[in-house]
Protein backbone atom coordinates (compact mmCIF):
# COMPACT_ATOMS: atom_id res chain seq x y z
CA UNK A 1 0.00 0.00 0.00
CA UNK A 2 2.74 2.38 0.77
CA UNK A 3 4.90 1.43 -2.03
CA UNK A 4 1.61 2.08 -3.94
CA UNK A 5 1.58 5.44 -2.57
CA UNK A 6 4.77 6.79 -3.04
CA UNK A 7 5.01 5.93 -6.75
CA UNK A 8 1.78 7.77 -6.98
CA UNK A 9 3.49 10.60 -5.57
CA UNK A 10 6.29 10.49 -7.51
CA UNK A 11 4.05 12.08 -10.78
CA UNK A 12 4.29 15.49 -10.60
CA UNK A 13 4.83 16.93 -13.88
CA UNK A 14 3.14 16.44 -16.99
CA UNK A 15 3.31 13.03 -16.07
CA UNK A 16 7.41 12.63 -15.28
CA UNK A 17 7.88 11.26 -12.14
CA UNK A 18 10.80 12.62 -10.05
CA UNK A 19 13.83 10.57 -11.70
CA UNK A 20 12.28 11.33 -14.98
CA UNK A 21 11.62 15.17 -15.18
CA UNK A 22 14.38 16.65 -17.94
CA UNK A 23 15.92 18.73 -15.16
CA UNK A 24 18.89 20.08 -17.68
CA UNK A 25 16.07 20.97 -20.60
CA UNK A 26 14.10 22.53 -17.31
CA UNK A 27 17.49 24.41 -16.39
CA UNK A 28 18.10 25.79 -19.67
CA UNK A 29 14.78 27.32 -20.12
CA UNK A 30 13.90 28.38 -16.39
CA UNK A 31 18.14 30.43 -17.18
CA UNK A 32 16.55 31.42 -20.65
CA UNK A 33 13.32 33.14 -18.91
CA UNK A 34 15.28 35.00 -16.21
CA UNK A 35 17.54 37.08 -18.51
CA UNK A 36 14.28 37.74 -20.62
CA UNK A 37 13.18 39.42 -17.56
CA UNK A 38 16.27 41.03 -16.35
CA UNK A 39 17.10 42.43 -19.73
CA UNK A 40 13.53 43.55 -20.01
CA UNK A 41 14.24 45.83 -17.15
CA UNK A 42 17.59 46.82 -17.39
CA UNK A 43 16.93 48.30 -20.80
CA UNK A 44 14.07 50.46 -22.17
CA UNK A 45 14.49 48.97 -25.74
CA UNK A 46 14.93 45.11 -25.40
CA UNK A 47 11.49 43.64 -25.63
CA UNK A 48 9.99 46.10 -28.70
CA UNK A 49 9.88 44.63 -32.63
CA UNK A 50 12.95 47.60 -33.62
CA UNK A 51 15.10 45.37 -31.54
CA UNK A 52 14.25 42.54 -32.48
CA UNK A 53 14.46 43.20 -35.86
CA UNK A 54 17.97 44.60 -35.69
CA UNK A 55 19.01 41.44 -33.80
CA UNK A 56 18.19 39.20 -36.56
CA UNK A 57 19.41 41.14 -39.51
CA UNK A 58 22.56 41.35 -37.59
CA UNK A 59 23.39 38.44 -36.35
CA UNK A 60 21.46 36.13 -38.42
CA UNK A 61 24.16 34.15 -39.55
CA UNK A 62 24.57 32.80 -36.13
CA UNK A 63 21.70 30.52 -36.54
CA UNK A 64 22.90 29.16 -39.60
CA UNK A 65 26.41 28.44 -37.97
CA UNK A 66 24.48 26.90 -34.59
CA UNK A 67 22.10 24.26 -37.06
CA UNK A 68 25.44 23.18 -38.66
CA UNK A 69 27.13 22.65 -35.25
CA UNK A 70 23.70 20.84 -33.55
CA UNK A 71 24.14 18.44 -36.61
CA UNK A 72 28.02 18.04 -35.73
CA UNK A 73 27.15 17.60 -32.28
CA UNK A 74 24.32 15.39 -32.61
CA UNK A 75 26.32 13.43 -34.04
CA UNK A 76 29.22 13.24 -31.51
CA UNK A 77 31.23 15.46 -33.65
CA UNK A 78 33.23 18.35 -32.85
CA UNK A 79 34.39 21.41 -35.45
CA UNK A 80 36.59 24.11 -35.04
CA UNK A 81 36.40 25.40 -38.29
CA UNK A 82 33.27 27.25 -38.89
CA UNK A 83 34.30 30.49 -38.42
CA UNK A 84 36.80 30.46 -40.54
CA UNK A 85 34.99 28.76 -43.26
CA UNK A 86 32.56 31.53 -42.97
CA UNK A 87 35.15 33.87 -43.49
CA UNK A 88 36.67 32.59 -46.44
CA UNK A 89 33.37 31.77 -47.99
CA UNK A 90 32.28 35.51 -47.32
CA UNK A 91 35.51 36.84 -49.16
CA UNK A 92 35.28 34.30 -51.94
CA UNK A 93 31.65 34.80 -52.75
CA UNK A 94 32.42 38.99 -52.60
CA UNK A 95 34.86 38.76 -55.21
CA UNK A 96 32.74 36.37 -57.30
CA UNK A 97 29.85 38.80 -57.05
CA UNK A 98 32.16 41.71 -57.61
CA UNK A 99 33.47 39.96 -61.03
CA UNK A 100 30.31 37.92 -62.02
CA UNK A 101 27.35 38.66 -60.98
CA UNK A 102 25.32 38.24 -57.86
CA UNK A 103 23.94 34.24 -58.33
CA UNK A 104 27.62 32.87 -59.40
CA UNK A 105 29.02 34.59 -56.29
CA UNK A 106 26.58 33.16 -54.45
CA UNK A 107 27.25 29.82 -55.95
CA UNK A 108 30.48 30.29 -55.61
CA UNK A 109 30.14 30.55 -51.57
CA UNK A 110 28.36 27.62 -51.55
CA UNK A 111 30.59 25.64 -53.43
CA UNK A 112 33.45 27.05 -51.19
CA UNK A 113 31.74 26.12 -48.11
CA UNK A 114 30.51 22.78 -49.31
CA UNK A 115 34.43 21.91 -50.63
CA UNK A 116 35.56 22.55 -46.84
CA UNK A 117 33.08 20.20 -45.82
CA UNK A 118 34.12 17.63 -47.40
CA UNK A 119 37.59 17.91 -47.12
CA UNK A 120 36.95 17.84 -43.22
CA UNK A 121 34.55 14.84 -43.27
CA UNK A 122 36.79 12.73 -45.82
CA UNK A 123 39.71 13.19 -43.15
CA UNK A 124 37.42 12.46 -40.14
CA UNK A 125 35.01 9.99 -41.50
CA UNK A 126 37.88 8.15 -44.24
CA UNK A 127 41.21 9.18 -42.71
CA UNK A 128 39.95 9.12 -39.19
CA UNK A 129 42.09 11.88 -38.02
CA UNK A 130 40.07 12.92 -34.83
CA UNK A 131 37.74 15.85 -35.59
CA UNK A 132 39.91 18.11 -32.96
CA UNK A 133 42.62 17.76 -34.70
CA UNK A 134 41.08 17.97 -38.81
CA UNK A 135 39.04 20.44 -37.47
CA UNK A 136 41.77 22.56 -36.33
CA UNK A 137 43.99 22.37 -39.21
CA UNK A 138 40.61 23.40 -41.34
CA UNK A 139 40.54 26.60 -39.02
CA UNK A 140 44.30 28.05 -39.56
CA UNK A 141 43.66 26.87 -43.35
CA UNK A 142 40.32 28.63 -43.71
CA UNK A 143 41.52 31.54 -41.51
CA UNK A 144 45.12 31.91 -43.52
CA UNK A 145 43.09 31.72 -46.87
CA UNK A 146 40.30 34.55 -46.05
CA UNK A 147 43.77 36.91 -45.06
CA UNK A 148 45.32 36.18 -47.93
CA UNK A 149 42.82 36.84 -50.48
CA UNK A 150 42.55 40.08 -48.53
CA UNK A 151 45.47 41.47 -48.21
CA UNK A 152 44.31 41.63 -44.64
CA UNK A 153 41.94 44.21 -45.92
CA UNK A 154 38.16 43.41 -44.58
CA UNK A 155 36.29 42.59 -47.90
CA UNK A 156 37.81 40.92 -50.84
CA UNK A 157 38.29 43.60 -53.95
CA UNK A 158 38.65 46.16 -50.89
CA UNK A 159 42.26 46.34 -52.08
CA UNK A 160 41.22 47.22 -55.56
CA UNK A 161 39.08 50.23 -54.38
CA UNK A 162 36.15 48.36 -56.27
CA UNK A 163 32.69 48.49 -55.32
CA UNK A 164 29.43 46.02 -55.76
CA UNK A 165 28.03 46.64 -59.18
CA UNK A 166 24.38 48.52 -57.91
CA UNK A 167 22.21 45.41 -59.47
CA UNK A 168 24.07 42.95 -57.01
CA UNK A 169 24.49 45.39 -53.99
CA UNK A 170 20.34 46.00 -54.68
CA UNK A 171 20.23 41.71 -54.90
CA UNK A 172 22.08 41.52 -51.73
CA UNK A 173 20.17 44.36 -50.05
CA UNK A 174 16.68 42.71 -50.67
CA UNK A 175 17.25 39.54 -49.79
CA UNK A 176 19.37 40.41 -46.83
CA UNK A 177 18.06 43.32 -45.47
CA UNK A 178 14.58 43.72 -47.26
CA UNK A 179 11.26 42.69 -45.94
CA UNK A 180 8.32 40.85 -46.74
CA UNK A 181 5.57 42.94 -45.43
CA UNK A 182 6.72 43.52 -41.73
CA UNK A 183 8.62 40.32 -41.86
CA UNK A 184 12.52 40.71 -42.61
CA UNK A 185 13.51 38.43 -45.08
CA UNK A 186 16.36 37.49 -42.73
CA UNK A 187 13.84 35.61 -40.33
CA UNK A 188 12.22 33.79 -43.29
CA UNK A 189 15.21 32.42 -44.43
CA UNK A 190 15.90 31.61 -40.33
CA UNK A 191 12.65 30.05 -40.44
CA UNK A 192 13.07 27.60 -43.76
CA UNK A 193 16.51 26.33 -42.04
CA UNK A 194 15.37 25.42 -39.20
CA UNK A 195 12.34 24.14 -40.47
CA UNK A 196 14.63 21.91 -42.71
CA UNK A 197 17.24 20.73 -40.00
CA UNK A 198 13.85 19.52 -37.68
CA UNK A 199 12.40 17.65 -40.82
CA UNK A 200 15.83 15.49 -41.26
CA UNK A 201 16.53 15.17 -37.81
CA UNK A 202 12.74 13.94 -36.93
CA UNK A 203 11.37 12.26 -40.26
CA UNK A 204 14.24 11.05 -42.46
CA UNK A 205 16.54 7.90 -42.29
CA UNK A 206 19.34 10.74 -42.48
CA UNK A 207 18.64 12.04 -39.22
CA UNK A 208 18.37 8.29 -37.50
CA UNK A 209 21.31 7.64 -38.49
CA UNK A 210 22.93 10.52 -36.96
CA UNK A 211 21.35 9.98 -33.85
CA UNK A 212 22.61 6.70 -34.26
CA UNK A 213 26.06 7.92 -34.64
CA UNK A 214 25.70 10.28 -31.33
CA UNK A 215 24.35 7.42 -29.35
CA UNK A 216 26.82 4.71 -30.40
CA UNK A 217 29.61 4.97 -33.02
CA UNK A 218 30.30 1.49 -32.97
CA UNK A 219 27.17 0.02 -32.76
CA UNK A 220 25.64 2.29 -35.48
CA UNK A 221 29.02 1.18 -37.59
CA UNK A 222 28.37 -2.76 -36.84
CA UNK A 223 24.51 -2.05 -37.82
CA UNK A 224 25.45 -0.95 -41.10
CA UNK A 225 25.82 3.06 -41.89
CA UNK A 226 28.18 4.58 -43.97
CA UNK A 227 30.46 6.17 -41.31
CA UNK A 228 32.45 8.01 -43.82
CA UNK A 229 29.41 9.12 -45.86
CA UNK A 230 27.67 10.37 -42.87
CA UNK A 231 30.60 12.30 -41.38
CA UNK A 232 31.21 13.64 -45.11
Amino acid sequence: MSAAVSTDNEKLILGYSVKDIPWERLLLISAFIVLMIFYTFATENFLTLENFVNVVRRDAWLFFIAYAQTLVIVSAGFDLSQGSIMSVVSVMAWSAMLHFGFFVGLIAGLGIGLLCGVINGFFVGVARVQPFIATLGMLFIGSGAAQLWTGGLQMGGAREGATLPKHVEDAYVLLAKGNLGPIPFTFIWILIALGTMWYLLKYTRFGTYVYALGGNEQTAISAGINFPAMKI
